[in-house]
């Protein structure tokens, strides 16, 4: 029973993390930019950016499977966290330079009125 209320917690807690900050981070990426380039640019994301990540997601664990030699997601858990980690650096340098540039935007659209 222990098991089931952490992985539904996991479940839920993911969900929440996507819809709340991953999902809101990469609708304000679109705001600055002109009308053709919101719809390339979204087009382009939703479309390749989220089949590529989880096709990439999946062919990683099948190497590291494959490289361990057992068959089991449980034996790469050790490879999977440095992976992870750096994935969620990564992810922070990405929205901080987003936000600089962001920023920049904003203030050149300001000063234009």
């Amino acid at each position: 029973m222990m098991i089931v209320l952490f992985g539904a917690f996991q479940n839920v807690s993911t969900k929440v993390m996507k819809y709340a900050f991953f999902d809101a981070t990469k609708e304000m990426a679109y705001i600055p930019l002109d009308t053709e380039s919101k719809v390339k640019g979204k087009a382009a994301i939703d479309v390749v950016g989220s089949r590529l990540g989880k096709s990439g997601a999946a062919w990683i664990q099948i190497v590291l499977i494959q490289i361990a030699g057992t068959g089991s997601v449980l034996s790469i858990t050790h490879f999977l966290l440095p992976l992870i980690a750096c994935t969620v650096v990564f992810w922070i340098l990405s929205v901080r330079s987003l936000n600089k540039q962001f920023e920049e935007k904003k203030k050149l659209a300001l000063d234009a009125v």
